[in-house]
C-alpha cells in the first residue's frame, strides 16, 4: 500500500470514529449548561428543615451555648412549652451577647427578657432589648437569671422562644 493510500484509510477511519461519536456514543465533552438562578442560603436551608433552627448564645469571644427551645411555630406547625430554665452560661456584667441561628435564617424581629432563675414564668420579666435582624444585647446585673429570646423569623416562617440560664458576675 502506498503512503497516500494509507493516509486515505487512516483519514476515513478517523472520520468514521468522529461521526460515530456524534451519533450518540459516550463522550467526555459535556454540553454547556445554564447555572441555576441564585437562591439565598437562608431561604434554601429554611425550606429544608422541619423545626426551628437551633439558637446559640455567646459572650463576646466566648464559646457558644445552645439554648433550650421553648414554644414555637414553624412553617404551619408548632409546639407550646412553659417557661424553661435554659442552658447554663457564665458571663460578666454588661458583656455583649449575641445569638446565632443554625441554620442561619432571617430574623424579622426579636425580644430578649429575663427573670431570676427561681422564677417559673415570665411575670415581671425585665427587658434586655429588642430589634430586627441581628440578635445582640448586653448581660444584665450580677445574679443568676433565666433569659428568654423570642425570635420572629423572616418570610413568615414562624417564631420561637429560646432559653438560657445566665450566671452573671
Amino acid at each position: 500500500m502506498t503512503t497516500s493510500a494509507l493516509a486515505r484509510v487512516i483519514g476515513a477511519t478517523t472520520l468514521g470514529l468522529v461521526l460515530s461519536g456524534c451519533a450518540g456514543q459516550p463522550s467526555s465533552i459535556r454540553p454547556a449548561t445554564v447555572p441555576p438562578s441564585p437562591v439565598t442560603p437562608t431561604v434554601a436551608r429554611s425550606n429544608m428543615i422541619e423545626t426551628p433552627p437551633t439558637a446559640d448564645l455567646a459572650a463576646d469571644g466566648g464559646d457558644p451555648v445552645e439554648g433550650g427551645l421553648g414554644s414555637y411555630t414553624w412553617r404551619g406547625d408548632g409546639s407550646d412549652a412553659g417557661w424553661l430554665s435554659g442552658a447554663p452560661i457564665s458571663v460578666a456584667v454588661g458583656e455583649p451577647l449575641q445569638v446565632t441561628l443554625d441554620p442561619a435564617v432571617g430574623v424579622e424581629t426579636w425580644r430578649a427578657r429575663f427573670v431570676p432563675t427561681d422564677q417559673t414564668d415570665a411575670d415581671g420579666a425585665r427587658s434586655l432589648g429588642e430589634g430586627a435582624e441581628a440578635v445582640a444585647f448586653e448581660a444584665p446585673a450580677t445574679g443568676r437569671w433565666t433569659v428568654e429570646v423570642m425570635v420572629t423569623f423572616a418570610g413568615g416562617l414562624g417564631s420561637a422562644s429560646y432559653f438560657w440560664e445566665l450566671d452573671v458576675d
